[in-house]
């Protein structure tokens, strides 16, 4: 546990950088959806060939997303509090497990009186601006509703009539975020059409690609531009979420056709045996190059639109004072163990990039395998920044890891995290501090996975005698967080009953 690589050496740059400080911060959250790690080069360069090559041997290059790695910090152990859009959003802007947000699902308005991280940053003097999907606002009711009377129709959910699409969040619901023109709820359109100034925005359904205007990461970016633009004299948070590489893989021109007769592979993960799979894992199948080329597409996409918004920082000459950070909401499995999309505790479903620069606060270059999670971002970054919350975080602060310094004495390295939904079947409950992963079931045994010697999670070591400190010390941990935390999941089947056997 704790630095690697040039990392120590560097430790010392990070105590002292923060008194330097001349001139307040800016920060730049770039946060995709459903993004597989594996796909960024940051993170492929410290990975074993047959993990860093998944799908074989074609690769995305990310060179801008790459370069904010050079320029300070990736996470190689950062964990979503629940890896599914909702749940991992709301604990991400709020410091707070999803049980606390009123968000363990989709598609559920947070909690309004919750204090995000742009509401502690607006009140120290920030402007700050959300664009982008949201999916916590709960919109989909009422967008249902207002198509039905539009049409006269049944509407099956909100995607069936979009070109009555309702889902912008109003002002009042902007959570901190003060310039929300541009958040909205949920949508996976490939198209926005809106006047050269940006306004009067119109979605289309998904099947409708844009071009490098008005394709949705392409649109997206550019209004993120354009709030820089605007505010370059002044400290800001801009908040920019793509909805890629989300679903469906759609992606335009030159980046559709770019990976078409790649050689894409199954993971080997991929071609287990079905019946060894957990009841929280159930394989799903995967057809060779399912669709990959498109992902890939999507991501290189993002990476050429991080270098566009990374350039107008450049030349207005804020770099040297603005953080810019690198996120997505969970994973995406792309076929490994037979699986796609997340909403499972493997490493490609909640595990997620987390890519950092800080000049003067962070150093340069370093890596780090202390396990964290969506709930430490809020009280991190404004510790980084010297700003008070009003309100407590569940997260921890971890500013002093991401600066290069040793964790203190007390510090549990130990992340949690839970199924999204609460169904006995697929329900499950997770802990991991980076090298163990352990995960509870209400139908079945513990599963523990050591990750440095199964980077795969084929093996179940829960009874490994070996292992069997770990085992007791991360079941009591995990029944602790679900006891204190009030986790729905707990109560399922024979969960609870599973975690204190586990913990003898």
């Amino acid at each position: 546990m704790g630095l690697t690589g040039a990392s120590l050496a560097l430790s010392a740059f990070g105590a002292s950088a923060v008194s330097k400080v001349r001139k307040p911060y800016n920060i730049l959250i770039i946060h995709t959806d459903e993004h597989n790690f594996r796909t960024l080069g940051c993170y492929r360069r410290t990975l074993p060939e047959k993990e860093a090559l998944i799908w074989g041997t074609p690769v995305v290059e990310t060179p801008y997303i790459d370069s904010i790695a050079d320029r300070g910090l990736v996470a190689d152990s950062y964990y979503c509090a629940s890896p599914i859009c909702g749940p991992s959003r709301a604990s991400f802007v709020s410091g707070l497990y999803p049980m606390d947000t009123g968000v363990i699902e989709n598609d559920v308005r947070i909690h309004q009186d919750i204090e995000t991280f742009a509401t502690a940053l607006q009140r120290a003097g920030y402007s700050t601006g959300y664009i982008g999907k949201w999916h916590l606002d709960g919109l989909q009711d009422e967008i249902i509703k207002h198509m039905e009377e539009k049409t006269g129709k049944p509407a099956r959910n909100m995607y069936a009539a979009p070109e009555y699409y309702t889902g912008w969040v109003p002002p009042e619901r902007g959570l901190g975020f003060e310039d929300n023109r541009y958040m909205f709820d949920c949508w996976h359109g490939k198209k926005v059409v809106s006047d050269p100034d940006g306004r009067n925005p119109e979605m289309f359904y998904p099947t409708e690609i844009g071009d490098e205007k008005t394709f949705m990461t392409d649109w997206l970016s550019d209004r993120t531009v354009e709030f820089i633009e605007q505010h370059k004299n002044e400290p800001f948070c801009c908040m920019v979420s793509i909805p890629d590489p989300h679903g469906p893989d759609l992606v335009r021109e030159p980046y559709h056709s770019m990976y078409k007769n790649a050689p894409f592979e199954v993971p080997y993960t991929g071609k287990k045996d079905p019946k060894t799979a957990p009841a929280w894992a159930r394989v799903t199948g995967s057809k060779p190059g399912d669709k990959d080329d498109i992902y890939f597409g999507m991501v290189k996409c993002i990476d050429d639109n991080v270098g566009k918004m990374l350039k107008k920082i450049d030349d207005l000459g804020l770099t040297d004072r603005t953080i810019v950070l690198f996120t997505s909401d969970h994973g995406d499995m792309r076929g490994e163990h037979g699986r796609q999309n997340k909403g499972i505790p493997y490493e490609a479903s909640a595990r997620i990039p987390f890519v950092i620069a800080a000049p003067g606060l962070i150093p340069a270059g370093i890596r780090t395998d202390v396990a964290l999670n969506t709930i430490d971002f809020k009280p991190t970054l404004l510790s980084l920044l010297g700003v008070s919350a009003e309100k407590p975080s569940e997260g921890r602060d971890a500013s002093a890891v991401l600066r290069g310094e040793p964790v203190s004495k007390d510090w549990k390295n130990l992340i949690f995290s839970r199924s999204p939904a609460v169904r006995q079947g697929t329900a499950w409950l997770m802990v991991t501090d980076g090298r163990y992963k352990l995960i509870a079931s209400p139908v079945e045994p513990i599963w523990l996975i050591d990750l440095k010697k199964d980077p795969a999670e084929l093996v179940n070591r829960a009874v490994d005698p070996e292992l069997a400190p770990v085992r007791i010390r991360m079941a009591k941990a995990l029944l602790n967080y679900a006891e204190t935390y009030n986790d729905p999941n707990l109560p399922l089947g024979k969960m609870r009953a599973s975690l204190e056997e586990a913990g003898l």
